[in-house]
């Protein structure tokens, strides 16, 4: 596969990112341009793409910026940022799907109470819980020694 490289503005659109949410993530060292042109424009890799992805995703799950810095400073190859990703994508459906049932368990109620309202509001929020802490338990196996991180992804391909 040839890995194309992309210019700051191609990444902002195909990523919907600000050019300039990009540029703070290079200037903090979170997403370094792959190269640069000799006017100094960023460049991006495939690669980069990835990893702007999983610096996303980390965020929307409420991950701290230092880190998201810690992790992304591994040197991760593209298959174990892609498998980052898809374990933080299954960790969001299960947290979805758990939100679903309990919204459909209260909407099969004639009249919902309050104190099913609050019940339903203790299914989502563990829900959303539990989706973090998948996700700051892969953090943490990223930011293990190699050897233990090989072992953690691995295992996690099964």
């Amino acid at each position: 596969m040839t890995d194309h490289i992309h210019t700051i503005g191609e990444v902002a659109k195909m990523s919907g990112i600000p050019v300039r949410r990009l540029r703070f993530y290079s200037d903090t060292g979170l997403l370094p341009p792959t190269a640069r042109t000799a006017s100094g424009y960023r460049m991006y890799s495939e690669a980069d793409l990835a990893k702007l992805d999983l610096i996303v995703a980390m965020r929307q799950a409420g991950i701290s910026l230092a880190e998201i810095g810690r992790t992304v400073a591994k040197d991760l190859s593209l298959t174990e940022v892609l498998s980052l990703r898809l374990q933080a994508i299954e960790a969001e459906i299960s947290a979805a799907q758990r939100t679903a049932e309990a919204l459909r368990s209260v909407l099969k109620l004639n009249n919902p109470t309050p104190q099913d309202l609050r019940e339903l509001w203790t299914v989502t929020h563990q829900s959303q819980q539990h989706f973090r802490s998948t996700i700051r338990s892969f953090l943490t196996s990223v930011t293990e020694e190699p050897t233990s991180r090989a072992l953690c992804v691995s295992r996690s391909l099964r």
